[in-house]
């Protein structure tokens, strides 16, 4: 036997005006079967829906029973912290929708009646499957990857989320994906990663006991081993020395993704390292030249309970004297996890470097510092880097361009706009 789950303890009273219509005829939500999708309402309690057919700024397209009409349930309706565990491919929709996009989803009673073809299902640890990926094993960690559509990838989009160490998960789903969309246009794979964790340690917050950030102890090596042995299994030789863009967020994400940068600087395009800490890598002369964007949250208490070492501000004086290409970009009243507006400098960032450092093949080219800006880190005004080899102050960053300048005072002063939808 199923509980009885009366619907409107999961809609809740902002559905107005379609509960009552709702209400006698979808009173108990049971559905039977492998195709149930169980989510945890905001209150707790679970519900299995028969299908997820989309995700948008408005919330998810559901369907109570196969056969149904479908319903729209609001984002805050959901308890978004288990749906990050318990339905990752959601989820990352969530994320997506968060930015102003949609998503089709076609899971449960909406998944295509037939399989794609002709395309290779490799099963991950948790026991889901993600078509179209490469995987391999290397450094005690476990990589995917997913090549772009057509021709030699130019470059490696490396996604480095989590504090678990199961970074895949972010990534997951069934075909297309967000990460994807982003690094096709420039013909880049997209990759990631699992370190098994014990379960104590994103628990606890026992950040420097997760042996895999600290890259130049054999996961930095690993990322390279990996993409030979993924080189080696889909015949596409340029992997074994394409350009690697990291994008890491969260403590551990993060910690990956800056530690990484020190430890391949001559692999790193560029990377992002959003809301984290325990950057422990020593940054050097070649890593300084690598372009590296910097967020932290105002109100960051997800890394207050780690008990960090090595933060962002601990970071930034020793590295001054190198001159870095690194920015550093503070939210006002940012939390730990990444928001739309981190989202959008992170992605424009990436997005302006791959076109400013990728050269012929897999060829970096270094930046150019006469088109520098820099920005006042106390008043979040920017202007004109009269000397491009000058050496800033505590209270200054380095900014590439005036593109990037304008969109790092818009963050700074909460005046950053969203793309509509689809853009």
């Amino acid at each position: 036997m199923h509980p009885v789950i009366p619907l409107r303890w999961f809609l809740g009273s902002a559905m107005g005006r379609f509960l009552g219509c709702l209400a006698t005829c979808l009173v108990f939500l049971a559905v039977q079967g492998a195709s149930a999708i169980p989510i945890t309402g905001a209150n707790g309690k679970v519900v299995n829906f028969a299908g997820v057919k989309s995700a948008g700024p408005g919330g998810l397209t559901v369907q109570i029973r196969a056969g149904d009409d479908p319903i729209e349930l609001p984002w805050d309706k959901l308890d978004l912290q288990k749906l990050e565990t318990e339905q990752p491919t959601i989820f990352e929709a969530y994320r997506v929708a968060s930015r102003g996009q949609s998503r089709d989803l076609n899971l449960g009673s909406f998944a295509p009646k037939e399989a794609p073809m002709n395309r290779t299902v490799p099963t991950f640890e948790d026991g889901g499957e993600r078509h179209g990926w490469f995987e391999a094993g290397a450094g005690g960690g476990k990589f995917a990857l997913q090549l772009p559509s057509g021709g030699e990838p130019r470059g490696v989009l490396l996604i480095s989320f989590g504090n678990d160490g199961r970074s895949i998960r972010y990534i997951g789903g069934v075909g297309a994906n967000r990460w994807a969309d982003f690094a096709e246009k420039f013909q880049f794979a997209v990759m990631s990663y699992t370190y098994t964790l014990s379960p104590d340690l994103a628990r606890e917050g026992l950040g420097e006991a997760a042996k895999y950030i600290r890259t130049d102890e054999g996961s930095g090596q690993a990322v390279l081993d990996a993409l030979n042995d993924f080189a080696q299994k889909s015949g596409k030789a340029n992997l074994a020395k394409a350009p690697i863009a990291v994008y890491g967020t969260d403590v551990l994400g993060a910690a990956f993704a800056y530690n990484l940068t020190q430890s391949i600087p001559e692999r790193i395009l560029a990377a992002v390292a959003s809301k984290g800490a325990y950057y422990s890598g020593k940054p050097t002369e070649a890593s300084a030249k690598v372009p590296l964007l910097m967020i932290w949250g105002e109100y960051d208490t997800e890394v207050d309970q780690y008990q960090p070492t090595n933060t962002h501000d601990e970071i930034y004086p020793t590295v001054l004297e190198l001159k870095p290409n690194w920015i550093y970009a503070m939210e006002p009243r940012g939390t730990g996890g990444e928001s739309p507006f981190s989202q959008k400098l992170a992605t424009t960032f990436l997005d302006r470097m791959i076109l400013a450092r990728l050269g012929t093949g897999t060829e970096l080219k270094e930046l150019d510092r006469t088109r520098s800006w820099t920005g006042d880190l106390d008043s979040f005004e920017i202007s004109r880097m009269e000397d491009p080899e000058a050496v800033l102050t505590e209270t200054q960053t380095w900014l590439p361009d005036g593109e990037i300048a304008k969109l790092w005072e818009d963050f700074l002063n909460e005046t950053m706009t969203l793309d509509p939808p689809g853009q």
